[in-house]
């Protein structure tokens, strides 16, 4: 998913957009960072709502991001609201920052109680993220859009769903992102076919029109080309034979599918 927009996604709820600003280089979370970033933002979110900016009609908070050679570097100021002080103790709200910065993030996170607005720093690793920007001075100029993958190496990517719509979407958009696109297949039938073309992973929607994708899946197990499932379904495999296999839930962005194949096929060059 992109930075900017898991960060509005969990601002917007609190603020009107004119109280925002979301700005910093292209870049993507990768799927195992999702969950916990956004913890992160809806956290401080609800505290400016409660003690900061976002509770007073002119308050703003900004939201910037830069790369070094380190870190993935985000900086959070708010303005507008009431004078700040620090805290004589540690909130629950704080308390659960340091939490999931510390050890599901691997971060660092630096408050700055200045009398106009508090100020968060947070330094984040660099494999959190995916994408251009990784990796390349935070001053580095391009016109080219973000991408997953890097130019001359694009990967082919077997897209199987039903609905032609998010089938059209998921695709076009995976294809923006740098990925190659097989298909997409609505069928077991043409899922089937289009494995002898030769694919590097796959996006597998589990219920084809009332039919179950296993055959598909034990086929690409026994080309030894991994894939992951994309589904609506609370159970995805009753018999357990894919325990292994990244399961992510509809609806879906694509950049979060496409993050989820950067790390799926990362772990399977390992």
């Amino acid at each position: 998913m992109p930075l900017d927009q898991l960060i509005c996604d969990e601002l917007l709820p609190y603020a009107k957009e004119s109280q925002l600003s979301v700005h910093g280089p292209p870049i993507a979370c990768s799927a195992a960072a999702v969950q916990s970033l956004s913890l992160l933002f809806h956290e401080l979110a609800t505290n400016a709502v409660k003690h900061g900016a976002l509770g007073r009609e002119g308050g703003h908070v900004d939201v910037h991001w830069n790369l070094n050679a380190d870190a993935m570097i985000v900086s959070w100021k708010e303005s507008g609201g009431p004078k700040v002080a620090p805290p004589k103790r540690l909130g629950f709200g704080t308390k659960l920052l340091r939490q999931v910065t510390g050890r599901q993030l691997d971060a660092q996170l630096d408050f700055h109680w200045n009398p106009s607005g508090l100020c968060v720093e947070i330094q984040l690793p660099h494999d959190l993220f995916v994408g251009n920007a990784v990796g390349r001075p935070a001053d580095a100029e391009s016109g080219e859009p973000e991408n997953v993958i890097p130019k001359g190496d694009e990967r082919r990517i077997l897209v199987v769903e039903d609905e032609e719509l998010v089938a059209l979407e998921l695709s076009a958009e995976l294809s923006r992102l740098g990925w190659a696109i097989v298909g997409p297949a609505a069928t077991l039938a043409e899922a089937q076919n289009l494995l002898s073309h030769g694919v590097d992973a796959a996006v597998l929607d589990v219920n084809l029109r009332g039919r179950p994708i296993y055959p598909v899946a034990e086929a690409l197990e026994a080309r030894d080309v991994p894939f992951l499932f994309c589904t609506g379904y609370e159970m995805v495999d009753p018999e357990g034979r894919f325990p292994h296999v990244p399961i992510i839930r509809k609806p879906v962005h694509p950049a979060a599918v496409s993050a989820a194949l950067s790390d799926l096929l990362r772990s399977h060059a390992n």
